[in-house]
């Protein structure tokens, strides 16, 4: 589920709401289009759509987590609902998860890998609105919240004013 969230930038209710037909191996993509969530008053948990119309999306995996997530499915159970991970509640898993990272010494959430996962898109050159469209948000929140940049990406950004403005003067 880390390697999901850090690699293809989900939300952890993405994660868990993953079933055995969100994965096409032949094109290495996951489609997202629903979520596992409370739906109800009572706290219970279930499907439920994706937090927004922009959320619905196809993402596109590394060759090794696209492997890494056919051979979980060859050889962990499916549940009745084809769910690749049958968690009954978010809340516990990411505690959990908050938990294990600590103890292996990071101070990070699994909601922290989907930013990181954003934060490497910007700073390796992916605009804006495609990286918006990879991790199902809006253009101005990702803006606002991945625009900070690096110091190579100054240096990146002087190298490329300079080759574009040396030969008009």
């Amino acid at each position: 589920m880390s390697k999901i969230a850090a690699e293809a930038g989900l939300r952890l209710g993405e994660i868990v709401g993953l079933t055995i037909d969100c994965h096409n191996y032949k094109k290495s993509e996951l489609e997202i289009y629903r979520q596992w969530k409370i739906i109800n008053k009572k706290g219970e948990y279930g499907f439920d759509r994706v937090k927004a119309t922009n959320s619905e999306r196809t993402v596109p995996l590394p060759a090794a987590l696209n492997e890494e997530i056919e051979n979980y499915k060859k050889i962990r159970p499916i549940d009745i609902r084809g769910r690749l991970f049958p968690i009954k509640n978010n809340k516990s898993l990411a505690s959990n998860l908050k938990y294990h990272y600590t103890k292996i010494g990071y101070n990070i959430s699994i909601h922290d890998l989907r930013h990181t996962y954003a934060s490497r898109l910007v700073a390796n050159g992916v605009d804006f609105k495609t990286v918006a469209e990879l991790i199902g948000d809006t253009v101005e929140m990702v803006i606002k919240t991945y625009s900070h940049f690096t110091g190579d990406m100054m240096k990146n950004a002087k190298k490329a004013v300079n080759n574009i403005f040396k030969k008009f003067f």
